[in-house]
């Protein structure tokens, strides 16, 4: 991509905006992890006046959760103690944490985050990215910043990939609902499974219980569930998004379906059996 940011311009805006001016907490809220990553990068570079290449990999910054696709009780912790080190430097904030998949995180890590939130270093900065803003408690919410991250418009699009046909760019976009890593598995044909993933998602959204549930020994034996669940969170995202944009009387039922595929995702990271979380999921989608 020609922009190192692959967002919203008006997102990009408000991150800028944001990282010369920042405050102790942020919440970054997007479908795309592409998008996410990019802009904590960004924020990171500019607050900490440093050329950080891999911010995984950087003395100041602690990136979690290491492993798990949820942080733990344990890795709250490991931000208190990390925050209690001495800093070095002049600036306002010398020190960054940020916490992915933060939507994964279970009441109780929240409720231990919250305890830091609400006496915060002067000179840190953290950041919850996530993909769903009302999976954090209400008291998270109201003790940061928040910044919705879009996506790319089809016309910016259209100007990264100039060589490629507008109606291809549009096809993509649908298919995408415009998240950056997804168009470019698509345009590029780079990533088969990242088709295959889309096709079934979408099957499963359109099929009947019957359908769905048929389909739930071959995704677990190829261990695939992680997969199968990400591409049907980024479908309930377009669905969603395109449902909000036309004012649809579908919007509650796409929240609802959002939901009940974020809660799956959150079971399998507590190491629920695959069938069960799958079958839970196909009965009630």
């Amino acid at each position: 991509m020609h922009n190192d940011l692959p967002i919203h311009t008006e997102s990009l805006a408000s991150i800028k905006k944001f990282a010369v001016r920042p405050s102790h907490a942020l919440i970054l809220a997007s479908p795309s992890k592409e998008a996410l990553l990019a802009s904590v990068k960004h924020i990171a570079t500019t607050v900490l006046e440093a050329a950080i290449s891999d911010i995984t990999d950087y003395p100041s910054i602690l990136i979690l959760p290491k492993e798990k696709k949820a942080v733990s009780i344990e890795e709250i912790r490991e931000i208190q103690q990390f925050i209690k080190l001495k800093t070095i430097g002049s600036n306002n904030i010398r020190r960054l944490v940020c916490i992915f998949n933060a939507e994964n995180m279970s009441i109780e890590a929240q409720n231990a985050l919250l305890k830091i939130l609400e006496e915060p270093p002067i000179d840190t900065l953290l950041i919850i990215a996530t993909s769903s803003y009302d999976s954090l408690l209400p008291t998270i919410r109201s003790r940061a910043q928040s910044i919705s991250v879009s996506v790319p418009t089809v016309d910016q699009y259209i100007k990264i990939y100039g060589n490629e046909s507008e109606e291809a760019i549009s096809k993509a976009y649908l298919m995408s609902d415009g998240l950056p890593e997804i168009m470019r598995a698509i345009i590029n044909s780079e990533d088969n499974d990242v088709m295959s993933d889309i096709q079934q998602a979408k099957a499963i959204l359109s099929g009947s219980a019957y359908d769905r549930l048929i389909l739930i020994d071959a995704i677990s034996k190829n261990k695939k569930t992680a997969q199968c669940l990400k591409a049907l969170e980024n479908m309930c995202h377009a669905a969603l998004n395109q449902a909000a944009q036309k004012d649809s009387p579908s919007t509650k039922q796409w929240v609802r379906k959002l939901n009940l595929v974020l809660r799956a995702e959150r079971d399998i990271t507590y190491n629920v059996s695959p069938k069960i979380v799958l079958t839970d999921l196909f009965l009630k989608i």
